[in-house]
């Protein structure tokens, strides 16, 4: 699914850095809302969805509503918070080697009631790590035969197996040789030439010990073969390298979100207030739906707005005595009738008040 070709081999075996850049973009969008609006920034929200239908187009013919799982390593995995990340995401099953079994080349998984089919697996771990009838390893978190239910269409893999040896080093000097003899074509991306210069813009190290340093950067990016064809993720993740990290293997000491921006930015281009025009069409839609709430609201209880000051204006006022009201009330019966009009009586809410009942109408009360 993913890969980065160049002179240190690439990733294609479990790639890792696709829920790290996800999780850090929805974080910088709550942080900083308002600088990733004034730059444009490509959103990568849609590309978790390009992801599912590519792994969904791997299950194997005439499976209708293919189920997936993402087969993890489990908690003590490195990456095992990226598993469930990208799961809930992408609205996955997230599975660990020990709840999947293998039964006349079909892939099953372990429920509370029996075993569920499962026609796909996003596996999220190395080659070495995956079947143990085919890969000696000491690990021993790993599903029999996987290899071979995939080999006969059982279920379908993705990445495949044996996608860990287009990693090896080795590989980079011979892949245009391998192009042409299993594809007859030559490579669209040609290879790029070892170098020992890494960078060469300018750095610039403050002389405090809180200031600005350098320090290495590996960019991640991600690329996904969907049915509807290649996408690349417009953004990614950079990983900064401590002391004594490797680029092939960097560590989870800091992370960077990466931003694409849809035009280049200069200082000048926009105020410093201006919203951009995703926040104008948020602002018009806001003003929308406020309109449609308050319309809403009157049509359900046009009269209630109204009425709620009289009501409270009438429980502020004291209680008339009793026979005061039934002449009041009388007199307004006999306008209404003398306008020809029926209404019922309207008696404020204070003045329904329980009448003290006779001694006799509580035996047990007055026998006590």
């Amino acid at each position: 699914w993913c890969r980065a070709r160049s002179a240190d081999g690439g990733d294609v075996d479990a790639p890792a850095g696709l829920g790290y850049a996800l999780l850090n973009r929805s974080v910088m969008a709550r942080v900083m809302p308002d600088g990733m609006r004034r730059a444009d920034v490509s959103p990568i929200a849609s590309f978790a969805a390009s992801l599912r239908r590519g792994i969904t187009a791997q299950s194997p013919a005439g499976r209708r509503s293919p189920r997936t799982v993402v087969l993890s390593g489990g908690p003590t995995h490195p990456t095992y918070v990226e598993h469930s990340y990208l799961a809930t995401q992408m609205g996955f099953h997230i599975a660990e080697p020990g709840d999947l079994v293998v039964r006349k080349n079909r892939v099953w998984l372990r429920a509370l009631d029996g075993v569920e089919p499962i026609d796909v697996i996003y596996r999220r771990v190395d080659d070495v790590a995956l079947d143990p009838l085919v890969v000696r390893s000491r690990v021993s978190a790993s599903v029999p035969a996987l290899t071979w239910a995939a080999q006969a269409a059982g279920v379908g893999l993705a990445n495949a197996f044996g996608s860990h040896v287009v990693e090896s080093p080795e590989m980079t000097a011979v892949l245009p040789s391998v192009a042409q003899a299993l594809i007859g074509e030559s490579l669209l991306l040609p290879n790029l030439a070892p170098s020992d210069e890494l960078a060469t813009a300018p750095v610039y190290s403050g002389a405090r010990a809180d200031a600005l340093a350098p320090g290495r950067v590996v960019l991640r990016l991600q690329v996904v073969a969907a049915p509807d064809g290649i996408t690349v993720m417009r953004g990614g993740v950079g990983r900064v390298l401590a002391s004594g990290d490797q680029p092939a293997r960097p560590t989870a000491q800091l992370a960077k979100d990466v931003w694409v921006v849809d035009r280049p930015h200069h200082p000048g281009d926009r105020q410093p207030g201006a919203a951009g025009p995703v926040a104008r069409r948020a602002g018009r839609w806001c003003v929308v739906v406020r309109r449609a709430v308050d319309a809403a609201r009157r049509a359900v209880a046009p009269g209630r707005a109204r009425r709620r000051p009289a009501r409270r204006a009438a429980a502020r006022r004291p209680a008339a005595p009793r026979a005061h009201r039934r002449a009041d009330g009388g007199r307004q019966a006999d306008r209404r009738a003398r306008a020809g009009r029926h209404v019922g009586a309207r008696v404020p809410v204070h003045h329904h008040r329980a009448r003290a009942r006779p001694a006799h109408a509580h035996p047990r009360r007055s026998a006590r």
